[in-house]
């Protein structure tokens, strides 16, 4: 026990290497000029971190920086930390690298991608040799992207992060193996969107991967236009899908725009960085919604009663639209709605719409709809005619 207690202690000192190699006492005395002491800082801001807490984790990471920046340029000290992703014993300089690669995936988790970009360019610029810092700036210009030049860069970093190789001098901790894996996964799915399966089920196979959605739901096609259904087809449809042009008066569509579509989303100009437009709609900033890692939420409206608001009106709308296709939504008593806004490069999970599937029951909406604001931005709507006793769905 004696022996943990003086190595745990030991971790938390930064000790020079010309002390070490001239006198021990020197080098412990040297420890109180220095102030906060970045190694302790780190390991504050991970564990904070870790918990979900990354206002302590930033504070944290800062008060590591501020502590190395104190050191100099020329500091040459080493730092033991106690992590399982990085290693025991590293420098000034790699310590610096990795707070703002921690920095760069706080911002990025809040939707804040100029800064994120920032950071981990500054992360790569100090380590160039980082598989994580390459990482995080292609996910950060993948999440941007709004031309094939921009995936080009992506795929380009992530090929020069998937190319180093496990125990190769460039890979200086288990962080960046883990890394090399996620940048493999990446890069198979952009090989996919860009029409190169082949190369990509190589790389997913390597991987350990058995399946994988096809190419159908994974690159879908940029038409306006697609083939007409066969009759057997068209009958499955007409079951279960129903569309309709201009389903909201021109006044509803642009209240309804107003309060969920970005003012410049119609332009060319590529999105703010910041994960922002520059007229965002009140209704993101107000719910603190976060494009990358964002909470779910929804609302409730009480059906058959009077209008309270906007969107009470607007879901009545769409209520008698749909009952025209499906009578027996006349019954329904409550409608659920929600929205989200999320880069193309995330996408959506595929699920069934339900409620209560924590509390031993599980309950399914009568009709489920989609309302389309706006056109010529985000890829299609998949729906299946999966049922309950099938094995498998058709799409």
């Amino acid at each position: 026990r004696m022996e943990r207690k003086t190595s745990r202690k030991r971790a938390r000192e930064a000790i020079s290497l010309s002390d070490l190699q001239n006198s021990p006492k020197k080098a412990s005395k040297s420890m109180n000029l220095f102030g906060e002491n970045p190694a302790e800082a780190f390991e504050a801001g991970m564990k904070a971190i870790r918990v979900g807490d990354d206002i302590e984790g930033e504070k944290s990471m800062r008060k590591c920086l501020e502590a190395l920046e104190t050191r100099g340029s020329n500091d040459d000290s080493l730092h033991i930390l106690d992590d399982a992703d990085l290693p025991t014993m590293v420098s000034s300089q790699f310590l610096t690298a990795e707070c703002y690669l921690q920095l760069g995936e706080i911002y990025q988790s809040r939707g804040d991608m100029k800064t994120a970009l920032e950071s981990f360019q500054k992360s790569l610029q100090i380590r160039p040799n980082s598989v994580a810092a390459k990482v995080g700036v292609g996910n950060v210009v993948w999440l941007n992207a709004t031309s094939d030049p921009h995936l080009k860069q992506v795929d380009s970093l992530l090929l020069e992060a998937s190319l180093q190789e496990e125990g190769s001098s460039s890979m200086e901790c288990p962080r960046d193996i883990k890394s090399r894996q996620e940048a493999l996964r990446r890069r198979s799915l952009l090989l996919i969107q860009q029409n190169q399966p082949e190369q990509a089920d190589s790389i997913l196979s390597k991987l350990g991967y058995k399946l994988r959605l096809p190419d159908l739901v994974l690159r879908h096609s940029h038409k306006n236009t697609v083939s007409s259904p066969s009759e057997s087809q068209a009958a499955v449809l007409n079951r279960i899908i129903a569309v309709t042009d201009e389903a909201l008066p021109s006044h509803m569509l642009a209240q309804m725009r107003l309060s969920f579509v970005d003012n410049d989303s119609s332009t060319s100009q590529p999105p703010a960085l910041d994960g922002s437009s520059k007229h965002p709609p009140l209704f993101w900033r107000e719910h603190k919604y976060r494009e990358v890692r964002g909470a779910y939420f929804s609302y409730a409206h009480r059906l058959g009663e009077k209008p309270q608001n906007g969107l009470d009106v607007i879901v009545h709308h769409i209520l008698k639209i749909v009952t025209k296709f499906y009578p027996r939504v006349k019954d329904a008593k409550f409608a659920e709605w929600w929205a989200h806004r999320r880069p193309h490069s995330t996408g959506h999970q595929l699920h069934y719409d339900s409620e209560d599937e924590g509390k031993g029951e599980v309950r399914h909406p009568i009709v489920s709809t989609v309302l389309y604001l706006s056109e010529g931005v985000g890829g299609p709507t998949m729906v299946t005619d999966q049922r309950r006793d099938q094995a498998l769905a058709t799409f």
